[in-house]
């Protein structure tokens, strides 16, 4: 039967102390705020709507405010699926940024496991969540991984 020798690697370690961490935190931020820009634009021009439907109800006939009140629910709608795909973009965008990283610490893990002979290697956390509680410090590869980027 063979050996089993157990390392574990804090990803979230390696992540921050990585060189482009902070750009790829930036970008991600960029991309964030582009998106509360767009909504926070489109909230607007719904408030406006509304206030624009008051004036049209004590000016129009009811077929022009029944046109007006569909705008305007149609504004409303947009706002809810921009809410509902807003987080999605935003994972999706995290993901396309970090996943080159993470299949660079993945290569490396796996080289290091090739080369010293370890059987199973394990992720401390990653992106915060905590997936090992405790292990022994001989067999934290995290500096190893970190040297190599």
């Amino acid at each position: 039967m063979a050996q089993v020798k157990v390392g574990y690697v804090d990803v979230d370690f390696v992540l921050e102390h990585h060189n482009g961490f902070s750009l790829i935190q930036a970008e991600l931020e960029l991309f964030k705020r582009q998106i509360a820009e767009k909504r926070a634009k489109k909230m607007q021009e719904y408030q406006e709507a509304i206030i624009s439907l008051e004036k049209y109800r004590e000016t129009f006939n009811d077929s022009i405010v029944k046109t007006r009140e569909a705008q305007v629910e149609e504004m409303r709608k947009q706002l809810i699926a921009m809410d509902g795909s807003t987080q999605m973009a935003i994972i999706e965008k995290e993901q396309s940024l970090f996943q080159p990283v993470y299949n660079k610490v993945d290569i490396f893990i796996k080289d290091i496991a090739q080369k010293e002979g370890f059987t199973h290697i394990f992720t401390a956390k990653v992106r915060g969540t905590v997936f090992m509680l405790s292990g022994a410090e001989e067999y934290d590869l995290t500096q190893e991984v970190l040297e190599r980027f």
